[in-house]
């Protein structure tokens, strides 16, 4: 059994597939043209490997990135060259290497060359134990594949764009129509009714939080097109972690015993409240989904009206208690009753807070 801690959130099946087939078809024009080329084979195994570094899930980054590793690709060649010509046979080999190494991670951060500092950190490695003879030489033809590889890469991605703003909307739509299947079959199971099979998987899904949006989020402040900003999305991540939280709980404390009664009574204004909810919640999941504009005088009416259904519910409540029905139940039923308002009442909350983000940005 592998401990949660160890297990990284996976992106969408379909995203992921798409990099599965970036990166082959990159690795592939990556190794045909230096194999036209008459690249040397050990040199040109660095155009595969500088093909699967650069390209990821969305253009943007991978952009920005594959730029950066070349200058760290110069830099570390360079770094590694001069420190194997001033020290080689004056120190032992393992301390040049390690003074190039460090040297050339130095330099690209008084470059600021950013990501790239890794790779060329290994290339300045790399120069030094490469034989004296045919040290420029071979050291000339990996970079030549590495920066090769980071232009397939990075044409690979710029012809076959996979947007960060894509994956952030949808990122966030996905999960807010896992919050909406988890509270209505809280709510219909409290009431007795059939809850969806697969709503313990669902569950689950709302359990792994948001990093990965958030990881998708960090690489959509490198493009510069999108259907909202990054600081919409930013503050969307804040309210969807507040609802899937209030999804979770209300699954867990919504839990039907066959000798409570209270719920017979506040079936129809808690169905209300519900219904009202899963409106506009997807609404907002469609919106994300097509990344178009909305119309906001609509969307704020709709998350005006849902911001009442805390008072709906205590109205409701009031009644129920002013006609002496909760006489009869139990402590335990009571505190149930109360935990399932008061959640509904934060579900609502934090769906009309979704719907007043994409509409006052």
């Amino acid at each position: 059994m592998i401990p949660t801690w160890l297990i990284s959130s996976q992106p969408p099946l379909k995203q992921w597939l798409a990099l599965l087939a970036r990166m082959v078809v990159g690795a592939f024009v990556a190794a045909a043209i230096v194999t036209l080329l008459n690249f040397p084979n050990d040199p040109a195994a660095w155009s595969v490997v500088a093909v699967v570094v650069v390209i990821g899930y969305n253009a943007g980054a991978s952009t920005v990135a594959g730029i950066n590793r070349m200058q760290g690709s110069i830099v570390g060649c360079l770094t590694g060259g001069i420190t194997q010509m001033l020290l080689g046979g004056r120190l032992w080999l393992p301390f040049v290497a390690a003074i190039a190494v460090g040297l050339s991670v130095w330099f690209c951060r008084l470059l600021r060359v950013g990501a790239g500092f890794r790779l060329g950190g290994a290339l300045a490695g790399f120069f030094i134990f490469v034989p004296g003879d045919e040290e420029w030489a071979t050291v000339g033809w990996r970079l030549a594949a590495t920066v090769l590889g980071i232009g397939v890469g990075m044409l690979v991605m710029l012809l076959w764009p996979a947007r960060a703003d894509r994956s952030v909307r949808l990122g966030i739509a996905e999960p807010i129509r896992d919050c909406v299947e988890v509270v209505d079959g809280s709510i219909a199971r409290w009431l007795g009714e059939s809850e969806p099979a697969d709503l313990a998987a669902t569950v689950k899904r709302l359990q792994t939080g948001t990093s990965s949006v958030a990881a998708a989020l960090t690489e959509r402040a490198h493009e510069r097109a999108g259907a909202w900003q990054p600081s919409t999305y930013s503050t969307m991540i804040t309210d969807l972690n507040d609802a899937m939280l209030t999804a979770r709980r209300l699954h867990k404390v919504a839990a039907h015993e066959t000798s409570d009664s209270l719920h017979t009574n506040l079936k129809d204004p808690f169905g209300v409240a519900v219904t009202q909810c899963r409106v506009l919640a997807l609404q907002v999941a469609d919106v994300l989904d097509s990344g178009v504009g909305v119309d906001r005088s609509a969307l704020l009416d709709a998350a005006e009206r849902v911001t009442m259904t805390p008072i709906e519910i205590q109205s409701a409540l009031e009644q129920m208690r002013a006609e002496h029905l909760t006489l009869g139940a139990t402590a335990e039923e009571l505190q149930r009753l109360f935990a399932i308002a008061l959640l509904l009442g934060h579900w609502s909350e934090s769906v009309s807070a979704l719907a007043r983000d994409l509409a006052t940005t």
